[in-house]
């Protein structure tokens, strides 16, 4: 099954319009107030899916590429996915259970200026132009190991959900913290 890009891509505008207008909205000191001891600030939940979404960028340019081949443990795939598909329900917006990030995927920096709203404009513009070169492909019999191990396999199409529920749910935790401070 062919899937429509478009709705993708119209998604991860929608995202960074989003970023956009809030991130535009604060002053340094705000990116980097920490909202309780131990939470990430505004910065470090933006710059966290910066980091993050970049570590998909390598396969996902193979397979637009149309250099990639599916892991050769596929035929293993039942648990993989089991726990690809936990992993995605356990980032979801509506999520409000806490879940410990990986040291892959945590924040570069725990200092942030206004230069992180470009840091996440240029990662979401590739983002794109990664999908755009997906088109022809079915996503959905794709696969690709999460960089967090490589025991966990997602389908293409899981990643891109994955990638655009996490950002909703950190962007939203980024609005009730900005909410909070400006309450």
């Amino acid at each position: 099954m062919m899937l429509k890009l478009e709705h993708w891509i119209e998604a991860i505008n929608s995202e960074t319009q989003r970023a956009e207008q809030l991130l535009s909205k604060l002053t340094d000191d705000q990116l980097n107030l920490s909202p309780a001891a131990g939470k990430w600030s505004i910065g470090e939940l933006v710059d966290h899916l910066v980091t993050t979404n970049s570590t998909y960028f390598d396969v996902l340019r193979l397979i637009g590429e149309g250099v990639y081949s599916n892991p050769s443990f596929l035929w293993l795939k039942f648990v993989p996915k089991i726990l690809g598909k936990v992993i995605i329900k356990s980032i979801t917006p509506e999520t409000t259970r806490k879940t410990k990030t990986v040291p892959v995927f945590y924040p570069r920096s725990n200092k942030h200026s206004g230069q992180i709203i470009q840091d996440f404009k240029a990662s979401q513009d590739v983002l794109i132009s990664l999908v755009e070169k997906m088109t022809d492909l079915n996503l959905e019999r794709i696969w690709i190991r999460s960089p967090a191990s490589g025991l966990i396999l997602y389908t293409v199409k899981d990643v891109l959900s994955l990638i655009l529920n996490h950002e909703k749910r950190h962007l939203g935790q980024a609005e009730e913290i900005f909410a909070k401070f400006n309450a």
